[in-house]
This record gives C-alpha cells, sequence and structure tokens, in this order.
C-alpha cells in the first residue's frame, strides 16, 4: 500500500534557484538553476564541480509552455557561437540557459546540461527530447562532434531552420 502512494505521489515543483559558489582554481561562479530541491541543485553544481556556498529559491513555475521552433532556431544559433569562442558545451549551455526568458526552454536547456555532465555526448541529449530535436537536426549534431566542427554544424542548422520558418511563414500568409 505505501509503495502504491508513493509512486502515485508528484513530484516536487520545479523551482528556479540562484547560486553563488567557487568552481576549479577557487575561481567566485554566480548563476541561475532551475530545479526541484536544494539538494538537487548542490548536486547538479558539484557534478560541474562549483562547491555551493549559497543556494536561495528565486520563483516556483510549472516548466509548462511549448518550446518553439524558433526557440531551437535562437538556441542552435547561441550554441554556434559559444562554440566558436571556443567555450567548453557546459559552460555554453550555462550561459544560453541563462539568457533564456522562457520556462520551457530553460529547463529544457538544464536537461541538456545534466544529461551533459553525466557524461553523455550533445547529440545523446539531444535526442532524449525528439519533441524539440529531430533525426536531422541531432545527426547533424553528431556529426559536427565527431568531425570537430560542432559550431558549424549548429551554425548551417539555425540557417535551415530560418529558411524552414520563413517558408512556413510565406505559405500561411499565401493562403490567409
Amino acid at each position: 500500500m505505501a509503495r502504491a502512494k508513493a509512486r502515485r505521489a508528484k513530484p516536487a515543483p520545479l523551482h528556479r534557484w540562484k547560486w553563488a559558489g567557487k568552481g576549479p582554481q577557487d575561481r567566485p561562479m554566480r548563476g541561475e538553476l532551475i530545479g526541484r530541491t536544494k539538494a538537487d541543485i548542490v548536486e547538479q553544481l558539484a557534478k560541474q564541480r562549483i562547491v555551493a556556498s549559497k543556494v536561495q529559491k528565486r520563483s516556483s513555475f510549472s516548466g509548462r509552455g511549448k518550446v518553439t521552433n524558433v526557440d531551437i532556431m535562437v538556441f542552435a544559433r547561441q550554441m554556434a557561437t559559444m562554440v566558436r569562442a571556443g567555450i567548453p558545451i557546459l559552460q555554453a549551455l550555462q550561459a544560453v540557459s541563462e539568457s533564456l526568458k522562457k520556462p520551457a526552454m530553460v529547463a529544457l536547456t538544464q536537461q541538456i546540461m545534466e544529461d551533459v555532465s553525466s557524461g553523455d555526448s550533445l547529440s545523446g541529449a539531444m535526442a532524449k527530447h525528439p519533441r524539440q530535436f529531430d533525426r536531422l537536426f541531432v545527426n547533424l549534431v553528431d556529426a559536427g562532434e565527431q568531425a570537430g566542427a560542432l559550431d558549424q554544424m549548429l551554425e548551417r542548422i539555425a540557417s535551415y531552420k530560418e529558411k524552414v520558418e520563413s517558408l512556413k511563414n510565406r505559405v500561411k500568409k499565401a493562403l490567409w
């Protein structure tokens, strides 16, 4: 009986957490993460080799909302820029996550960041979200990772997504 109740129990709601701590070489760092509990946030930071000194709950949100093709296009463009600048993938994901306003997109980026920090490749982490990242997207990112040209592939994906959106808008306009 207790097991059945435990299975039915809802997970804690997602919250936005503000944190401060020390990274590698005792470099002071701070930022925001999305998680369910303070312990989750401390664990996420520990995976990134950051020792949290302060973690505060900022706000609660459902993580709902729809991730659109435009959101994915902007994500790809931002990641391409970060990778081209020589920023490591985890730090690039963190920076992109902090720049996003839409809670659903922030949650998606945080999940990808968690998967990458636990050992998945970027393409492997994206493949876990087939609604947002189609097979073409994932395979191009995989090819970019293997060829050492991830920034170019992300740039191509962003351009492709822009063209598709433009075409969709023209078709809608013509039908209207």
